[in-house]
């Protein structure tokens, strides 16, 4: 419905014309779009009418718009996994290392890190904001405490599975613990090791997407937006970029396996 003064129509017939072509030309999908970038991304009605009604660069703005879009959610979305990730590892594989050799101190470290699991996703952002505030800080530190549990498991889990004799024989060599760490324990168990890391990338993966109720960004704006709006589309723009980053861990964490785990170490399948 277009309302006006009665005589703009005759005072200007061109102004009048365009105006009429606007009718029916928006749908329910473009009309959220619109809205979301009202309520959402908090522009201006200004410029959002601006936008619109750029018609001769509407179809291409809205392809290189998606595209900068992706590109940005995925750049956000890979700082937050693989920072959180890399201190994981850092953190987690000598918590297991340590767990190994202190049996006592290692359950205890267990039911910590266990712990951090069991706590809700949601619940566990909101009981940092208020110690960090909104954004990346409180996203990096909640995927950190989700990422330890399978790199500490992995990896204390592993180096038990190290046979005493073999563990015998090392110091029977006379070589130091750290060096039977590198040169034997680590080798022979790196393949479990990564498959935990493995387990945590994909869990920091799917959980980052969380990530964009605090600001952090992500691909989980897009599914956000799209919960908000019950726009299935937009959900997918966030969901389907995160499978695939899934599905490419899980490829890139297999040549990993073939460069770094010794070919006599590696799991396989047995045929009983």
């Amino acid at each position: 419905m277009i309302l006006s003064k009665a005589s703009f129509a005759k005072d200007r017939p061109k102004e009048w014309a365009s105006i009429q072509e606007l009718g029916n030309s928006i749908d329910e999908s473009q009309m959220q779009m619109l809205n979301a970038k009202a309520e959402i991304d908090k522009e201006s009605f200004s410029s959002i009418a601006s936008s619109y009604l750029d018609r001769s660069s509407k179809v291409d703005s809205s392809f290189s718009s998606g595209v900068r879009g992706l590109i940005k959610n995925t750049k956000e979305h890979l700082f937050l996994v693989i920072v959180s990730l890399g201190i994981a590892i850092i953190v987690g594989v000598p918590l297991g290392i340590f767990a190994d050799r202190h049996r006592l101190f290692g359950q205890l470290i267990m039911i910590v890190v266990g712990l951090f699991q069991t706590i809700p996703s949601l619940a566990l952002l909101c009981f940092l904001i208020p110690l960090f505030g909104i954004g990346t800080l409180p996203a990096l530190i909640a995927l950190f405490l989700y990422a330890l549990l399978p790199i500490v498991l992995s990896t204390y889990e592993a180096l038990r599975s190290v046979s005493q004799s073999y563990r015998d024989s090392a110091k029977t060599l006379g070589l130091t613990f750290m060096r039977r760490l590198y040169l034997i324990y680590l080798p022979m168990t790196s393949s479990q090791i990564l498959m935990g890391i493995k387990t945590s990338t994909i869990i920091c993966i799917g959980t980052a997407t969380l990530a964009a109720l605090i600001g952090a960004g992500g691909y989980g704006v897009p599914i956000v937006t799209g919960l908000a709006l019950n726009d299935s589309k937009l959900v997918l723009m966030g969901a389907i970029p995160a499978a695939a980053m899934a599905l490419m861990t899980h490829l890139i964490f297999e040549a990993i396996k073939l460069i770094l785990v010794p070919k006599g170490m590696r799991l396989r399948k047995t045929n009983v």
